[in-house]
């Protein structure tokens, strides 16, 4: 939910977004499902591609290029591997990409709504210590952290002709020059 806030707040004119994914990452499965089933509450269609191999993913990121507004990126391992070839794609093609890792952000995507691993490593050991008091590890519910941490890249602003508002920026924990 908060990637397609912070979508729609910096890029209120996306509409249509492709989320290529791997379709054997439980974590990828797991963010479009979360994407398809939000998008539509917040005014966004969302065409996903699976991507089976590292080859494949050039003709599956054009693809999505052509037709939509923006790329998105989920909790996905092989497409944070691939952010340096998704934001080259988006580029050229004059697309925004968003992500929800660093590296992507990094490698070239406009901006991210990525995790705090510093609260990540925080809420594991206040579990750690719950278990050491006696809890058992097995009653103790999962959680999902909800909150993150918006980041944005400059450099790809500056190619896209992109303006970002001040108040972005200023929330922003990471700029990418």
């Amino acid at each position: 939910g908060a990637m397609l806030e912070m979508i729609k707040e910096i890029a209120p004119g996306v509409r249509r977004i492709g989320f290529p994914y791997s379709p054997e990452e439980q974590p990828a499965i797991f963010s479009l499902n979360t994407v398809k089933t939000l998008a539509p509450t917040m005014g966004f269609e969302v065409q996903d591609r699976p991507v089976t191999s590292r080859d494949e993913l050039p003709s599956v990121v054009r693809s999505l290029i052509r037709s939509n507004d923006a790329i998105l990126v989920g909790a996905d391992n092989g497409m944070f591997e691939a952010a340096s070839t998704i934001s080259k794609i988006a580029l050229d093609g004059g697309k925004l990409f968003f992500a929800a890792d660093t590296s992507s952000v990094k490698a070239g995507a406009l901006a991210g709504m990525t995790i705090d691993y510093r609260k990540v490593g925080e809420a594991g050991g206040t579990l750690v210590a719950r278990v050491l008091r006696g809890e058992s590890a097995g009653t103790i519910p999962v959680t999902t952290m909800s909150e993150g941490v918006l980041e944005f890249n400059r450099r790809t602003a500056a190619r896209l002709r992109f303006q970002i508002s001040p108040d972005v920026l200023k929330r922003s924990r990471m700029i990418y020059e």
